[in-house]
């Protein structure tokens, strides 16, 4: 009996994701009120496309024009070469429709982190 051992699944480069959040990063400092006070958790990567689109989906608490913070609410960040795309709160069918079922491939880890301001 021949045991061949399970096929890698091939993971995107790491910069790609890393260039996408840069992306995603800039998108939501403009959406957000007060980008450097907000808080990302359960932040989740898809890749497709082989690497040109990456898809971000998790949640924000970001504080309003009173100073004080919303909530957790879902958002997404579609980033291709071309274009970043963000949903919101505002925007909740949206973030639903993108985050429901993710296109491409799930990456590792957890990226609330690559989220947040530097």
């Amino acid at each position: 009996m021949i045991l061949a051992a399970p096929a890698a699944s091939a993971q995107p480069a790491p910069e790609i994701v890393s260039k996408a959040a840069a992306k995603a990063r800039s998108e939501l400092e403009a959406r957000l009120l007060d980008y450097p006070s907000a808080r990302f958790a359960d932040v989740k990567a898809h890749v497709a496309d082989g690497g040109k689109a990456v898809l971000f989906c998790g949640k924000v608490n970001a504080k309003n024009r009173s100073g004080g913070y919303v909530g957790w609410e879902g958002f997404a960040a579609f980033v291709t070469d071309s274009a970043t795309v963000t949903a919101g709160a505002s925007d909740a069918p949206m973030t639903a429709i993108y985050c429901s079922e993710p296109i491409g491939s799930p990456v590792p880890g957890d990226f609330s982190a690559a989220m947040a301001h530097r």
